[in-house]
């Protein structure tokens, strides 16, 4: 009784080692076929965002920062009929000076975009904004005024007010 038993869980074991390998083979492929086909189909999609400079139905230019240069430059990206726009309906939509998000394709130094994105102001974040967001207004640096009202810029200021100063000079 104790050799049928040995026997039959070398039997089983035998049967599951052999049944695991089959269960993760491949019918008709062959392994050097397929890792080649995997690296084809493989797209390196880059990202980048920036001001949009020029803008026609064939190209987009935009005015990016080169971090490896520690520069802003120009660049331009072919617009394709396969280009998707979100956020906007065509390229039409796309004034000078909207800040875009690309994703596009690099191929021998042609960027071709795959996805054109414009952020739009909702009308929530206008709100929030006061209904007047703009980008090109300067930063103001708030300054703390003596509540006694000794000092003589901010005598006209209500007390605890605080009045609009220059930022610092770096």
């Amino acid at each position: 009784m104790k050799k049928f038993f040995i026997i039959t869980c070398l039997i089983s074991l035998t049967a599951t080692a052999f049944a695991y390998h089959l269960a993760f083979a491949q019918e008709g492929a062959d392994p050097a076929s397929a890792a080649a086909s995997d690296s084809s189909d493989a797209i390196d999609i880059s990202y980048s965002y920036g001001i949009v400079t020029s803008v026609s139905p064939e190209e987009i230019t935009l005015l990016e920062y080169d971090y490896d240069r520690d520069e802003e430059v120009q660049v331009v990206y072919k617009i394709a009929a396969d280009t998707e726009f979100n956020n906007i309906g065509s390229v039409d939509k796309i004034a000078k000076n909207d800040e875009v998000e690309i994703y596009y394709v690099d191929e021998a130094g042609i960027k071709t975009a795959k996805s054109i994105e414009k952020e739009e102001v909702s009308p929530a974040e206008a709100d929030v904004l006061g209904g007047a967001y703009d980008d090109s207004a300067e930063d103001v640096y708030l300054e703390e005024v003596p509540a006694n009202g000794t000092d003589a810029a901010s005598a006209d200021l209500p007390e605890g007010a605080a009045e609009p100063v220059p930022p610092p000079a770096e």
